[in-house]
């Protein structure tokens, strides 16, 4: 029987629709091996450029720890190192980063110094001075940042890579190096938690395409670290494209064929490599591919259920895509995003127009009472439904058990598949099916293991989301955290640059120019004079008396007052004239465009001078006290003269100070002469120095004696016998002395002459019982040392401490005194004598005195000197040997010039002496002769 046509036509139509879907299956294979290859060109890419982000990122961060250490060790070489406080920085410095094995300072000569982490307290032969990155640390004051080779640490004894800066002394000189170590087991941490199948691999390569860290590690030939890869595909790529780029590769090592993903790393001299295998991700094709040609056999007569089949597969397959894509562009977006709001509102928008979403929003987790999501970027139709609708991601509220608010409260990602159904969103299934939203899902962004706020997701259909590609949405969350502590982390970067800028060239206190921002400006007017032709002047302004406010009222309430100042100066001034400050109490005044006539420019410098000096002798209130004070100040032109910066604030110093000679709260125009002074001053302290080194000092001696005329002791007098000029008197180098520390060596000297002195009278007959007076300056007492030196002297010379007599002023006693008490106390316990010198004239605080070790007071000479015709000396005078008398102190009146006024003394307690009357000061030959006589003189 013929087969019914209708039959045969069925049959063809079967036949041509199973061939025609023999075809479209085929193809659809083809087409999905490409996709998957895709897909995974993708994913490695993204993973390269993560991988890349992360290390990157992870080495800034480095790099900026390294820079802190560098200033926090610079700062300590300048004031002098303290290791506690190293240790306590370094300490504080690698909590923040648990991937550093450890953070080390090394010496100049390589040597481990300071070193917090594995094995850092091992300094036993721990040198890197033949590490090539310290070499060139070392040679290179401009090195930088600079990242070694894998070594095996002699330490720790693991591979790792140092990443360290050269650390300079004050003068500019190699001081050390600060490293941060990686012990490559961090990269191979930070490699194995990425997913890239059981046959991917990570790859960390320097650029010299040597081996730095990889994952899995290989067996055979290229396995070690160090070794450099050559393959001609991995050439090529990167000929083609030497930053990023991708390329397929069958292993040598392995015979494993790789879609491979290269970037180059960005802080880092490197390039991350990731591949993923064939076999990884062409798995699915091929159990695909399988049960494609099962159901193609079952096609063959259910041609419709096969179909349908295929356009579901197509359907998910498109959706994938579309999120791949969506992963995509979003990195892109993180490269290329300026701020925060813009790759917040450039992620929705992708959402909505890449994904194929209906609409996206992101909210941030406000800590309000109701804890409200705030909305703070979006894109798609939304048609007032953030505004009309309440979210938050309390779960003690309705309003937060939704989707948005359970992801932020949970921290976990909510899919909702259908609105219509779910209970859990009655409060808003009214306005999310007006606007057409079926399915969502909300991503919590999760920053420093903080819930910060969500990325909320809307479908129009139902079901709208798949386990892939709710994984790489996911992914896309976690990627818009990381771009969101990225821009973070740069914009908190370029405000701590621009405040560093700021204090750079400001005045931290009083927000005015510093010394560095001033001589900038100077610079540049000076140079503009010839083009300008105008007039300016510098004027130096010192507050007269600043340290007794400050050493009254605290620190605190010197700042108050220095803002004060800066104020009322600047309003002292024109706009375009500058105020800084240079430290301390010292401010600058700039002034610029006054006449080109020298005496009109000074008239109008005058007037200002003035307008300042009763500006700032204004009442002030600081601290809640009133203070009167005034100011000094020194001005110098300059006009057409070519001087240099230097010159011109030589000139305005030596104003000021004589301003202040003046009697301050005065203003003083630069004099020439005085520079000649201030010339001849500089010369006669470099004569000093010489003196001191030449040994060109003498001790003269000036008896003291007591009531029967026998000489008890003397007082140690420094002369300078100059090659030239002969004795230089006291008065001219002493002070000078002071001025420039000079008088510790000259204080040293006098002490180890003396003593030595001490030692020669010891072993002479009549000599042996007298005292030695050695005066002692502010300066030296105050040396942390003090103590330790004048012991140190004692032993060296082998001196009696019972014979020696140091002579402190009052004025000592103003500042610190418990320190003063506890070095004196310790020296009178090694049998040192205390004189106060000058008493009546300085400090005079009879609550210190009595706790003072004192074995003696003197009366000054400018008391003694009109005892006999003034009777307010005389009270004097009698006050101080009653009082002396009352704490069982010995008194000895000094400048005694005539008998009269040795009677008058003895006649009211006193019987020690020094002056004229009795002895000049004597060199050490007189004086002996001065002694013996005297004694001889008792006897008979």
């Amino acid at each position: 029987m013929a087969r019914p046509p209708y039959l045969t036509h069925r049959i063809v139509v079967f036949v041509l629709v199973d061939l025609l879907i023999a075809f479209i299956v085929i193809a659809a294979l083809f087409q999905s091996r490409q996709q998957a290859h895709d897909r995974a060109a993708t994913l490695v890419d993204g993973l390269a450029q993560v991988l890349e982000q992360t290390i990157s990122a992870m080495v800034y961060r480095i790099d900026i720890t390294l820079l802190d250490t560098v200033e926090e060790m610079e700062s300590e070489l300048a004031k002098g190192i303290d290791e506690t406080s190293i240790n306590v920085f370094l300490h504080r410095q690698i909590k923040h980063h648990p991937e550093l094995d450890a953070l080390r300072i090394v010496d100049e000569t390589g040597h481990l110094r300071y070193g917090i982490g594995e094995a850092a307290g091992n300094t036993t032969s721990s040198s890197v001075a033949d590490r090539d990155y310290f070499i060139r640390a070392r040679d290179d004051p401009d090195s930088g940042l600079f990242v070694s080779k894998p070594v095996i640490g002699r330490i720790s004894g693991k591979w790792s890579i140092a990443l360290g800066r050269r650390i300079n002394r004050p003068d500019g000189s190699f001081g050390g190096a600060v490293l941060a170590l990686i012990t490559l087991e961090q990269f191979q941490k930070l490699f194995r938690a990425i997913d890239i199948g059981p046959k991917g691999v990570v790859t960390l390569l320097d650029l010299d395409m040597e081996i730095v860290a990889r994952h899995p590690e290989a067996k055979g030939r290229y396995s070690s670290t160090g070794t450099r890869i050559t393959q001609e595909a991995l050439t090529r790529a990167l000929q083609k494209a030497p930053e990023t780029g991708a390329y397929d590769v069958t292993s040598w090592l392995d015979k494993t064929a790789r879609v491979m993903s290269y970037r180059k790393v960005d802080n880092y001299p490197g390039y991350i490599f990731v591949g993923i295998a064939n076999d990884d991700f062409l798995g699915d094709w091929h159990k695909q591919s399988v049960m494609t040609i099962i159901l193609m056999v079952l096609v063959v007569t259910i041609t419709g259920i096969g179909i349908k089949k295929s356009e579901r597969a197509e359907k998910e397959r498109q959706r994938l895509t579309r999120a791949l894509r969506l992963l995509s562009e979003g990195n892109l977006s993180l490269a290329r995003a300026a701020d925060e709001p813009a790759l917040l509102s450039d992620i929705c928008r992708l959402v909505v127009e890449v994904g194929g979403y209906l609409m996206a929003w992101v909210g941030f987790a406000e800590n309000d009472e109701e804890k409200t999501v705030r909305p703070v970027a979006q894109s798609g139709y939304e048609d007032g439904y953030l505004e009309n609708t309440r979210i938050s991601w309390s779960s003690e509220l309705a309003i937060g058990r939704g989707p948005t608010g359970k992801a932020i409260d949970t921290g976990k990602c909510q899919v909702n598949q259908n609105i219509l159904t779910n209970p859990t969103l009655a409060p808003w299934r009214e306005a999310a099916i007006k606007r057409g939203y079926t399915a969502s899902i909300a991503l919590p962004l999760v920053s420093h293991a903080q819930t910060i706020g969500a990325l909320t997701i809307y479908a129009a259909e139902s079901d709208a989301f798949g386990t892939e590609e709710i994984a790489l949405l996911e992914e896309l969350a976690r990627n818009l955290v990381f771009g969101m502590e990225t821009l973070r982390t740069r914009s908190q970067i370029k405000t701590a640059q621009t405040e560093i800028e700021y204090l750079a060239y400001h005045d931290p206190l009083t927000d005015l120019p510093n010394r560095r921002l001033l001589l900038d400006r100077l610079h540049r007017t000076l140079a503009s004079r010839e083009r300008t032709k105008c007039g300016g002047a510098l004027m130096l302004i010192d507050l007269d008396n600043f340290k007794t406010l400050n050493d009254t009222f605290g620190h605190e309430t010197g700042d108050q007052l220095l803002r004060q100042v800066a104020e009322r100066l600047s309003n002292c001034v024109r706009k375009g004239d500058t105020v800084a400050r240079l430290g301390g109490d010292e401010f600058v005044v700039m002034v610029e465009n006054l006449s080109e006539n020298p005496e009109e420019a000074a008239a109008q410098i005058k007037t200002i001078g003035e307008k300042i000096l009763a500006a700032l002798s204004s009442r002030y209130s600081v601290s809640e006290h009133e203070h009167h004070g005034t100011a000094s100040v020194g001005a110098a032109l300059f006009g057409d003269h070519q001087e240099s910066v230097e010159e011109l604030l030589k000139q305005v110093d030596i104003a000021l100070y004589q301003a202040k000679a003046a009697g301050r709260n005065t203003l003083r125009f630069f004099d020439p002469e005085l520079q000649a002074a201030v010339q001849a001053r500089a010369a006669m302290e470099a004569t000093l120095r010489q003196g001191i080194r030449d040994n060109q000092l003498l001790l003269y001696y000036q008896p003291q004696v007591d009531g029967a005329g026998q000489s008890v002791g003397a007082e140690a007098l420094v002369r300078w016998h100059h090659p030239d000029r002969g004795m230089v008197s006291p008065h001219e180098f002493i002070p000078l002395a002071e001025e420039t520390g000079l008088i510790l060596p000259l204080g040293e000297w006098v002490l180890e002459t003396a003593c030595s002195q001490i030692v020669a009278w010891s072993h002479q007959p009549g000599m042996a019982h007298l005292s030695l007076a050695v005066n002692v300056s502010a300066r030296q007492f105050r040396q942390t040392d003090f103590v330790e030196k004048v012991q140190g002297v004692l032993k060296r010379t082998g001196a009696n401490p019972q014979r020696l007599k140091l002579e402190l002023t009052e004025s000592m006693l103003v500042d610190n005194v418990e320190d003063i008490i506890e070095k004196m106390s310790a020296l009178k316990r090694a049998g040192v004598s205390f004189s106060l010198d000058d008493f009546g004239t300085g400090y005079s605080s009879l609550s210190y005195l009595k706790r003072l070790p004192l074995d003696q007071l003197k009366i000054d000479q400018s008391f003694v000197r009109d005892v006999l015709t003034d009777p307010n000396d005389a009270a004097i005078a009698r006050t101080i040997v009653a009082l002396a008398q009352s704490l069982g102190l010995s008194v000895m009146a000094e400048g005694v010039e005539t008998e009269a006024q040795r009677a008058f003394l003895s006649s009211h307690g006193c019987h020690h002496y020094q002056g004229y009357y009795f002895s000049r000061p004597l060199p050490v030959e007189s004086f002996e002769l001065f002694a013996h006589r005297s004694v001889e003189e008792t006897i008979h």
